[in-house]
């Protein structure tokens, strides 16, 4: 009883500094944190279909980039609000991510990552190509989020739309891995044909991983939109997709935890090493491959490795190989 009443007081108070945020941060530093939460998100996506199901589809940036362009266009072209907008970037996500997907069930591994990338890359160019619909590569402008009258028209503003989103989806994604689904996404991807065997449904559970994924990241591509205030075909090519691939896996496929940290330090790194001009992308490589290198199993590897075993076991659940 103490343990459970010291567990929520600890996640109060949790959520207590995340809302305090904003009273000690510039519009700089808010913006790099609003950034850190929508990477979060559509990484979490990503983590699900790929760490966890087993499933190489990058579509991630594919995704994100159709939510912000749904959510942007229904509120410049119909003048729809935000709100709305942001459920429909979810919505129409969702129904792409199902297409995609019954495509997808007949490709395997490298065959899919090449078909999810080429599909990322061909909204791109749809983004620049189809100016009558998209407004071109120049983008546009994004209307500020209302609420009661209330204008979300500051970083410190959005913050607080991005951090109720991000936990909400986040805490569903947590509680639908810790379900019956976590445990067949994970038994797919540890074993395809024994899950086969043991009755488990592996295309409908693979079609709800990118089903996952794309409400995921069409949700954060709605975010996205309030936190840029501008959107242009150039944030969703092939550098997100590297990007994200990279948070999940120095994250530790198919962990929670080691994605937070993850996308909190790629997110940093480039803010941190923006003075070194010439040599930033030499730096942001080297800082990446040195972290891979210390850590092959990743951020949560070394979680498993060196904390204790009722820590491990809290953390997965059981005892894993990094032990």
């Amino acid at each position: 009883m103490k343990g459970s009443r010291s567990k929520y007081m600890i996640q109060a108070g949790f959520l207590i500094l995340l809302f305090c945020i904003p009273l000690v941060t510039n519009n700089y530093e808010q913006y790099i944190i609003n950034l850190i939460f929508v990477n979060f998100l559509v990484c979490l996506g990503l983590a699900i279909i790929l760490g966890f199901s087993g499933q190489f589809a990058f579509a991630s940036a594919g995704f994100l980039g159709v939510g912000a362009y749904t959510a942007g266009l229904f509120m410049v072209r119909l003048g729809i609000s935000y709100w709305p907008a942001l459920l429909l970037s979810g919505f129409v996500t969702l129904v792409i991510a199902v297409l995609l997907a019954t495509i997808g069930l007949r490709l395997r591994r490298y065959y899919l990552a090449i078909t999810t990338i080429s599909f990322t890359l061909c909204m791109r160019f749809f983004y620049v190509n189809a100016g009558k619909l998209t407004l071109g590569p120049s983008g546009f402008n994004i209307p500020h989020a209302t609420l009661f009258g209330f204008n979300f028209n500051t970083d410190h503003r959005v913050y607080y739309i991005v951090l109720v989103v991000v936990l909400l989806f986040s805490v569903l994604s947590w509680n639908i891995l810790r379900s019956k689904i976590g445990r067949a996404f994970m038994a797919i991807r540890d074993d395809e044909e024994a899950a086969a065997a043991a009755s488990i449904d592996v295309k409908k559970y693979k079609l709800l991983a990118f089903a996952i994924c794309g409400v995921l990241g069409g949700i954060a591509g709605g975010l996205y939109t309030q936190v840029l205030g501008r959107i242009t075909p150039d944030e969703f090519g092939m550098l997100p997709i590297l990007l994200h691939f990279v948070i999940v896996v120095l994250g530790g496929l198919g962990s929670f935890f080691g994605l937070m940290i993850a996308t909190i330090i790629v997110t940093i790194i480039p803010e941190l090493i923006r003075a070194f001009v010439e040599f930033q992308e030499l730096l942001y490589g080297a800082i990446i491959v040195l972290i891979i290198l210390v850590a092959p199993g990743g951020i949560y590897g070394l979680m498993l490795k060196y904390s204790p075993i009722r820590w491990r076991e809290k953390l997965h659940g059981s005892v894993e190989k990094y032990s």
